[in-house]
């Protein structure tokens, strides 16, 4: 949190890592997404700003659905109408691919929306 408030810390870069991570199965998405909502969702303004950066390459890395990807979507929906922003267009592109899953369909569309 600290590395936000400085601007020192390269967000897309994390998340890209993050994302690479998950995507191989190599952490668990719960602890991660777990560590999210209750230390760094809504700390501040820069710091949603900056979560969302993250989540925004993190979720580009992943091609595929990985477990608890629900999870993270449903924070990453949170976060952008914390910043009353919308969706990657890019995340755009998985999100109407990821909504063909039934588990991911109704989270899917609230994002496509936005």
């Amino acid at each position: 949190m600290e590395h936000v408030s400085y601007k020192v810390m390269d967000n897309a870069r994390l998340g890209q890592v993050i994302g690479l991570h998950e995507k191989l199965e190599w952490a668990p998405v719960k602890r991660f997404t777990d560590l999210v909502q209750h230390q760094m969702l809504n700390v501040s303004k820069d710091h949603n700003l900056a979560l969302e950066q993250l989540l925004t390459h993190m979720l580009l890395q992943m091609e595929n659905p990985v477990t608890n990807l629900k999870k993270i979507l449903d924070i990453y929906h949170e976060v952008l109408a914390l910043n009353q922003s919308e969706a990657d267009k890019n995340l755009k592109e998985k999100l109407n691919i990821w909504k063909e899953n039934s588990s991911l369909k109704k989270i899917c569309n609230l994002l496509l929306k936005k």
